[in-house]
């Protein structure tokens, strides 16, 4: 069987989280949305992973056992949508499906089945640039309608997370000094005195995770390999991908994997990227002061969530100072530094302090990002810091619409 996973327009909704990722690489529940996919796939399945060229290299060295934007052979090709959440129940319709058959949920393509044959190059072109729904549609004989989740809005990733981590944990059951479900998976270090209240929801611990004592974790909430919760800490109907570093309150996040809460401050109902750095009391706001829904601006319109809990939204690199507060519906694009206080987006590689915003120059960007992956026995790749390379140049209209200055910034005035 051959598989295409692809990405489609709406892909670009949820920037700044894609724009280092393709949509498939993001977590939720206790796994990214590419591994919900193939983990419903026949063992024998060979797997195509279309993307933007600006990620292909790094999407190929990150997933060795997959061809990225390369074209099948000729016969019968099946196209997943990268933004599936995928369960037994769907994927069940999407390897039933018949050549010729594409199949929606309302007005979404959730997966097509298609012959070779049938295929113009042209569309290999477009699905390596986020191809247009309504190219797959064209080219099938028979709509099938189904009901699927897909993440079409950043804070589907909040509106999701709990329900995945429900449906999904599973390990060896801890029985000793726990309220509920209570899951591990390989060797866990848990010290005294920690809560675990798996009542609400199920908690997986993954391997190599560390618990100290006097925090309390509240189900359902996955807490991925490599994990160090600090003491003191709570956190509830949360995920954290692999190596992250987690202190006072979280309720509601997923962190993508590699980044550090280390300190006291609450984060709420917020996504969190890769190899971000939260100072010291850093506190994200999840509740307007009038109780109202949260907006959030996309593709230059205010769009209101209809959530009344809703945080900010951190890509890949951002750093932000101790004392840093954070307003719900916010944006920080990547590699960017947020100094004291964000009540706006923040575009990639700027500098948000009081009263201005400054490009960050670009080497110091990587320099930062390079010591940061060395505290966690990473080493970017070639690859990587070209693709960093080049998404400071398409990520250059961002800034100069925002009114970022190019000057040289000293938060000591030094």
């Amino acid at each position: 069987m051959q598989v295409v996973v692809f990405e489609d327009e709406k892909t670009f909704d949820l920037w700044p989280l894609t724009a280092t990722h393709p949509v498939y690489d993001l977590f939720l529940g206790t796994s990214t949305l590419l591994e919900k996919i193939v983990k419903h796939l026949p063992h024998d399945a060979l797997v195509h992973l279309y993307t933007r060229g600006l990620l292909a290299k790094v999407v190929a060295e990150k997933n060795p056992k997959h061809l990225v934007n390369i074209i099948p052979e000729d016969g019968e090709i099946l196209f997943v949508n990268g933004r599936l959440v995928a369960d037994s129940s769907i994927m069940t319709v999407v390897l039933s499906l018949r050549a010729g058959q594409v199949l929606k949920s309302g007005n979404e393509v959730v997966a097509a089945k298609l012959k070779h044959s049938r295929i113009v190059p042209e569309f290999w072109s477009a699905l390596a640039g986020c191809v247009p729904s309504s190219q797959l549609i064209a080219l099938g004989d028979e709509l099938k309608e189904c009901k699927a989740r897909l993440v079409s809005r950043l804070w589907d990733l909040v509106e999701f997370n709990r329900e995945c981590i429900v449906s999904e944990a599973s390990g060896q059951q801890v029985k000793s000094n726990v309220k509920g479900l209570v899951y591990a998976v390989g060797n866990i270090d848990v010290d005294e005195k920690v809560v675990l209240d798996g009542r609400p929801g199920p908690i997986l611990i993954d391997s190599d995770v560390t618990i100290e004592s006097f925090s309390k974790i509240v189900g359902p909430c996955y807490l991925g390999r490599g994990t160090k919760v600090f003491s003191g800490s709570v956190i509830a109907g949360s995920s954290f991908g692999p190596v992250c570093r987690v202190g006072g309150e979280v309720e509601d996040c997923v962190f993508q994997g590699y980044s550090n809460k280390r300190h006291y401050g609450f984060v709420g109902h917020s996504i969190i990227g890769e190899w971000v750095n939260m100072g010291a009391g850093t506190t994200v706001s999840n509740l307007k002061n009038t109780y109202g829904t949260v907006k959030v601006k996309l593709r230059e319109a205010r769009v209101d969530t209809g959530r009344v809990f809703l945080g900010s939204f951190f890509a890949d690199h951002v750093k932000t100072s101790i004392g840093c507060m954070v307003s719900g519906g916010i944006k920080i694009g990547v590699a960017s530094h947020v100094y004291r206080e964000a009540v706006t987006d923040v575009p990639s590689f700027s500098i948000h302090a009081l009263h201005e915003e400054v490009e960050l120059e670009l080497e110091s960007a990587i320099r930062t990002a390079v010591r940061m992956m060395a505290r966690r026995q990473v080493t970017p790749s070639t690859n990587y810091i070209e693709m960093l390379r080049k998404l400071f140049e398409e990520t250059a209209a961002e800034r100069e619409q925002a009114g970022v200055k190019r000057l040289r910034f000293s938060f000591y005035n030094a």
